[in-house]
């Protein structure tokens, strides 16, 4: 049976998540704190705008740790990925949900202050965050 996740007032109310995580440890450099914060950012925002499904994955790609959360989205067309970083941007200005908008600068300071990166893609209409960091 799925495990579904409610979370607040996420745009459904029902999100079936699937995962996808590697076996063994990926030791990185960093805040144990801040990189929990920044996991949860990315989460949190899949969850509030996400529609019907929602992706998590934890990898090794040659010398990184990677993470990489992915949601589909109703509106794809509305979201500038150039600046889904920035402070306060929002797809659609009729949102009221600004955590999850300032969520992803935190993750984006939080990451590449720990040596990290961060990207955003979006292709068709699903939005994929990636962030990496290097192992240890």
């Amino acid at each position: 049976m799925p495990a579904y996740i409610k979370y607040g007032q996420s745009a459904s109310p029902e999100i079936e998540p699937s995962a996808d995580f590697c076996s063994g440890h990926l030791m990185i450099n960093g805040n144990e704190e801040a990189v929990r914060r920044t996991l949860q950012n990315l989460i949190r925002n899949a969850l509030v705008h996400g529609q019907s499904q929602i992706s998590l994955s934890l990898f090794c790609r040659g010398d990184q740790a990677g993470f990489r959360c992915s949601n589909d989205t109703e509106h794809p067309d509305e979201i500038d990925i150039n600046q889904i970083f920035s402070r306060f941007y929002k797809a659609d200005a009729a949102r009221t949900h600004t955590s999850a908008v300032l969520g992803l600068s935190i993750a984006k300071g939080l990451t590449e202050r720990m040596g990290g990166s961060i990207s955003a893609a979006l292709e068709d209409n699903l939005f994929t965050v990636e962030i990496l960091f290097p192992l240890k």
